[in-house]
């Protein structure tokens, strides 16, 4: 039988606080190490995404805070939108504590001012800051000076104190968060030369969501006596329906816009491999009438926040990179869309913890084509998941009609009476549905269309053959190729000069 709150250790107005965020139960790894967290022992946790940990830190440093006498909690992780979500619970769970809330976020003005304005009032005042990259750092030099709590990414707290604008020496709890994440994308040598300007008489809680003989041996230099903690995954497996369907390359948005017509989702996510595949599908989507919200790290910073803001308010489709598939809380998704396939396992596991979360269902889909195979068999070796190969529907393609437009025919068009409406039909830009088939296509759309499905470039016609052919001699028809040369060979060079 799960233990409650009040056996965890904590107090029954931070209680109250959990009670009406509707948070009645512990977590597995809220249960285990809440009650190290408050006696201030070291702590490793491994729990995957959706299991609660942020509350593990959280609670804590809330409950034995002391303002006033500077930074004296520092948490460091791996992105902007996690620096972001986590100090947004710490307001959430502070602000009916007596405490005083500021924070960095980067917000037009008016919602800047607003957002520091005091919240509560009472004899213990905590300030929070969240620092990270892609926003001005005089902003942060500025504001930092009076923080009790710094939730920061390793990048800009080395900026800050390189020009000596933090203070680390009265830190009593150190939290790094999502350290597999960070040790993926390279900031471990920022994360020792903060830890080594810490005192080494703190607090330390170290959570990874996997657990490796690599990140053993580092992390024990930031911990000393850790107790480790194993804790599964908020996500029922009972109820998160996986499955895949394989298909042509070509044809994986026309399969994606089918099952989103299909399916009808309120709240999904689909997760692509780069930015431009991200904008690629994003805009596809949104071209066909879907309500999309595109997201990846090509964005800034500002548009990225607005972007969740939006999603977690009015839900929708987030096409995004793997930006999204760690550490943030997104409520309520039902389905998961893998357009392009993760790496690793561990990244294929973090991307459907977005669903199935709380007891609720979820249904996670993988689009695969044939260059997805060796990442997705890795993917099909997890015992503890079943996924399912569904039969391929039947699908319309999806073209574009700016595409297969004859240059030759606009030409001759614009000189007529016509010339505003072809204006207007090359405004109209974007993916339609189109049947091959279709009367109204022109042959020669017609085979231009079934050679852009192939991926195969329209064959030269005749007329254009022969005349390459005499321009570059035999050479003609084929791309890169040099023009034909009347200088003679070496040899008969050779021969003439004698």
């Amino acid at each position: 039988m799960n233990k409650t709150f009040k056996e965890l250790g904590l107090s029954p107005q931070f209680i109250e606080i959990l009670e009406k965020n509707k948070i009645i139960v512990p977590t597995e790894i809220q249960e285990k190490a809440i009650p190290l967290a408050m006696k201030r022992i070291d702590i490793i946790g491994v729990s995957s995404t959706g299991s609660g940990k942020t509350l593990v830190f959280v609670a804590p440093i809330i409950e034995q805070a002391k303002a006033g006498e500077g930074i004296i909690a520092l948490i460091l992780v791996p992105t902007r939108e996690l620096a972001e979500q986590v100090a947004t619970e710490f307001r959430k769970f502070s602000n009916k504590k007596n405490f005083q809330i500021g924070n960095s976020f980067v917000f037009p003005t008016s919602t800047q001012q607003s957002c520091e304005k005091k919240q509560s009032v009472g004899n213990k005042k905590l300030k929070i800051f969240s620092v990270y990259g892609g926003v001005s750092i005089e902003e942060h030099v500025k504001k930092i000076v009076n923080a009790d709590v710094v939730v920061a990414t390793p990048g800009r707290l080395l900026d800050l104190m390189n020009r000596n604008a933090v203070d680390l020496t009265k830190i009593e709890t150190l939290v790094i968060d999502e350290f597999d994440r960070m040790l993926d994308m390279g900031f471990v040598p920022d994360v020792d030369l903060i830890v080594k300007k810490c005192p080494t008489k703190r607090h330390t809680m170290l959570f990874s969501a996997t657990d490796s003989k690599k990140i053993s041996s580092i992390v024990q230099e930031y911990v000393m006596n850790p107790k480790r903690i194993f804790a599964q995954a908020h996500v029922e497996a009972s109820k998160l329906e996986q499955s895949y369907y394989y298909t042509k390359n070509d044809s994986k948005l026309s399969l994606l816009v089918y099952l989103l017509n299909d399916k009808k989702p309120e709240s999904s996510i689909i997760f692509c491999s780069t930015r431009t595949d991200t904008d690629f599908v994003g805009k596809g989507l949104e071209s066909l009438g879907f309500n999309v919200k595109i997201l990846h790290g090509g964005l800034d910073q500002k548009k990225r926040t607005r972007i969740l803001k939006e999603f977690h308010k009015n839900a929708g489709i987030l096409v995004c990179t793997d930006v999204a598939s760690r550490g943030l809380d997104i409520k309520n998704v039902n389905y998961i869309f893998n357009y392009d396939i993760p790496r690793t396992r561990e990244g294929y596991i973090h991307r459907i913890g977005r669903t199935a979360r709380a007891g609720k269902g979820g249904h996670a889909i993988s689009i695969i084509s044939t260059k997805d195979m060796p990442l997705f068999r890795q993917i099909l070796e997890i015992k503890e998941f079943e996924i399912e190969e569904k039969e391929l529907p039947f699908l319309e393609k999806i073209i574009d009609f700016s595409d297969f437009e004859n240059p030759e025919k606009k030409k001759k068009k614009s000189r007529g009476a016509g010339r505003k409406k072809i204006k207007e039909r090359r405004r109209k830009k974007g993916l339609r549905w189109v049947s091959i088939d279709d009367p109204n296509l022109s042959n020669r759309e017609r085979k231009r269309s079934v050679n852009h499905f192939e991926n195969d470039e329209p064959e030269f016609t005749k007329r254009k053959y022969k005349k390459i052919k005499r321009k570059f001699g035999s050479y003609g028809g084929k791309r890169g190729f040099k023009k034909k040369s009347n200088r003679p060979k070496g040899r008969a060079n050779r021969k003439t000069r004698k």
